[in-house]
C-alpha cells in the first residue's frame, strides 16, 4: 500500500509543466519550505543460457523503482532530509517502501560538519548515488564494485558521520568522512531448499571513511576508503538439529581514480574484501578467512548534450587465489548509452558479455550449481526514467 502511495503521488507531478507542478506543491521550489524531489524507473532485462533474475531468460520487467525525498533548510548551517523508496528488482525488493535514508545535518563550516540519522555510505566514488539514475551513463554501475543485489546493505548505515573538506591551496583540496553505526539487513522471509535457517541476526557496527584528493590538474580526483563490519547470527542446521552462533567479520578497502573533461570521463577502481568467519560450533562452521578482489575500468563520452556512451569491464573473484574456475568469478564487459529525451526524461540501454558465474542463484537456475551454469552468457537492459 505504501509503494501505491508514492507512485500515484509521483505520477501526477511528474506529468505536470513545471508551472503546474509549482502550482501543486504550493510555491516555487526555491521558495518551498521544503523542497521536494522525485524519480520513477522501469526496466527491461533480459539474459541468454543463465537466470540472473527470475525467468530473465525469458525478459524480464521486474526492474522498476520508485522515490521521493524530501528537504529542509533551517538556516545556514542544519539540514534535515529522507527519502521514501520502493523497488521491484528481480526477486528483491518486491515494491516493498521504506525510507533508505533520512538524516540531520550540521554543517559548522567548510572543514568541519556533523550528520546522524540513516546515511549514505561514502564508499568508493559513487556509492552515495548510486540509486540516482541521472547521475551516470549506465544503468548499472560496476558491478565488482557497487553490486545492485547488496543495495540494501552497502547504501547507507543507521549511526554517524564526521565530514568536511579541507582547502590546499596550490596543493588543490580534501574531502573527507569517517563514520559509525549500524545496518539493517532484510533477511530472505524463506530459506526453502537452505540447509539452514538463520534466527536473530545483528550488525554490532559498521564503521569506516573515505578520503577523497581533488588534486592540482583539473579534473583528477583520488580516494581511499576503508570499511570494516561485524555481522553476528543464530544459525539452525535442520539436517543436525543444532543451532550455533556465527561471526563474520568483513573489511573492505577500495582505490579509486577519476579523470574527467567537458566531455568525458574515465574512472577505475580496486578494491579488496577480506572476511573472517567464527562460530561456536567450528566442528560444523570452520573458521575460514579469504579476500575478494574486485576491480573495474570505464570510460563515458558526450557526444552532443542529449547522447552519451560509454564503456566498462569489471572483474569480481571471490578468492584472489582462486582465479581460474568460472564459478569463482565474474569477467563483464559492457557497452551502453544514455539518451535525454528532455530535461527530465532519459532512456537508457545496455549490453553485457559475462565470463563466470559467481553470484548467480541455483534456485533461480533448475537447481544447477554454478559450476553446472553456462560459463558464458550475455545480459541487455533497457530502462527510462522520469525525474523531477
Amino acid at each position: 500500500m505504501k509503494s501505491l502511495v508514492a507512485l500515484f503521488l509521483f505520477i501526477p507531478l511528474s506529468l505536470f509543466a513545471e508551472e503546474n507542478r509549482q502550482t501543486l506543491l504550493g510555491a516555487s521550489l526555491d521558495g518551498m519550505p521544503v523542497e521536494i524531489h522525485g524519480f520513477m524507473s522501469q526496466g527491461y532485462l533480459q539474459t541468454t543460457h543463465n537466470n540472473y533474475f527470475p525467468t530473465s531468460k525469458e525478459g524480464s520487467f521486474d526492474f522498476s523503482d520508485v522515490g521521493l525525498n524530501f528537504n529542509k533548510v533551517f538556516g545556514k548551517n542544519l539540514r534535515a532530509g529522507a527519502q521514501l523508496f520502493t523497488r521491484n528488482y528481480g526477486r528483491l525488493g518486491d515494491f516493498q517502501a521504506k525510507f533508505d535514508w533520512f538524516l540531520l545535518d550540521y554543517r559548522m563550516q567548510d572543514s568541519f560538519g556533523f550528520r546522524a540519522g540513516r546515511i549514505k555510505i561514502p564508499y568508493g566514488l559513487y556509492n552515495e548515488t548510486n540509486d540516482v539514475d541521472t547521475a551516470r551513463v549506465s544503468i548499472f554501475l560496476p558491478q565488482s564494485i557497487y553490486p545492485s543485489d547488496q543495495r540494501d546493505y552497502l547504501l547507507a548505515q543507521n549511526g554517524f558521520e564526521l565530514y568536511g573538506y579541507v582547502d590546499l591551496e596550490s596543493l588543490g583540496a580534501l574531502n573527507y568522512n569517517i563514520y559509525r553505526g549500524t545496518l539493517h539487513i532484510d533477511l530472505p522471509a524463506t530459506t526453502a531448499g537452505l540447509p539452514y535457517q538463520i534466527g536473530t541476526s545483528d550488525v554490532p557496527y559498521v564503521q569506516g571513511g573515505r578520503i577523497i584528493w581533488e588534486t592540482p590538474i583539473d579534473g583528477l580526483r583520488l580516494a581511499e576508503t576503508y570499511q570494516n563490519i561485524r555481522w553476528d547470527a543464530d544459525i539452525y542446521i535442520p539436517a543436525l538439529t543444532t543451532t550455533l552462533t556465527s561471526t563474520v567479520l568483513v573489511a573492505m578497502s577500495v582505490s579509486s581514480i577519476e579523470y574527467t573533461t567537458p566531455d568525458y570521463q574515465l574512472t577505475t577502481e580496486y578494491a579488496k574484501w577480506w572476511a573472517d568467519i567464527e562460530s561456536t560450533n567450528p566442528t560444523i562452521v570452520v573458521p575460514a578467512t579469504s579476500a575478494q578482489e574486485r576491480y573495474y575500468g570505464m570510460g563515458t563520452y558526450r557526444l552532443n548534450e542529449w547522447l552519451h556512451p560509454g564503456i566498462y569491464y569489471s572483474e569480481t573473484y571471490i578468492n584472489d587465489k582462486l582465479k581460474d574456475n568460472p564459478k569463482d568469478f565474474v569477467k563483464d564487459g559492457a557497452a551502453f548509452v544514455r539518451i535525454d529525451l528532455t530535461p527530465n526524461w532519459l532512456v537508457k540501454f545496455e549490453w553485457h558479455e559475462i565470463h563466470g558465474t559467481y553470484g548467480l542463484n541455483p534456485s533461480q537456475n533448475d537447481g544447477k550449481t554454478t559450476a553446472a551454469m553456462d560459463k558464458k552468457w550475455q545480459m541487455f537492459m533497457a530502462k527510462t526514467t522520469v525525474y523531477f
